[in-house]
């Protein structure tokens, strides 16, 4: 079985791919404040380093669903915004991940204990 590529529309997409198309979602934004959002968005644990964080932005602009320009506050900063066709894929994923909440609901997985308790 081969795998397919995440941006030709197939499947599900990694964790990061959403993260940054949530994070361009109500506005333009820049690489170091997507790092920061999400990582505060997520856990204070949660780190992506930043050759991972633009290595998915690459793929995400080539794939067309999101477009890098210049910030005009800042000429060394790429700003990326959210595309309609990577709106219409960030929806149905959202989509995809609540259909799954609501089955491990209808099934009972207590979610209250889902996060382990610190050592």
């Amino acid at each position: 079985m081969t795998r397919r590529k995440t941006t030709d529309g197939v499947g599900s997409m990694p964790p990061l791919m959403l993260q940054i198309l949530l994070s361009v979602a109500d506005r333009p934004n820049h690489g170091y404040a997507m790092l920061q959002e999400i990582e505060h968005r997520m856990d204070a644990d949660y780190e992506i380093g930043a050759a991972t964080l633009y290595r998915t932005l690459r793929r995400l602009t080539e794939a067309g669903w999101i477009e890098a320009g210049d910030d005009t506050e800042h000429s060394q900063r790429r700003v990326y915004t959210l595309t309609e066709i990577g709106r219409e894929h960030m929806v149905r994923e959202v989509d995809r991940l609540q259909r799954l909440v609501a089955w491990a609901d209808a099934v009972g997985v207590d979610l209250g204990t889902a996060t382990p308790e610190p050592a």
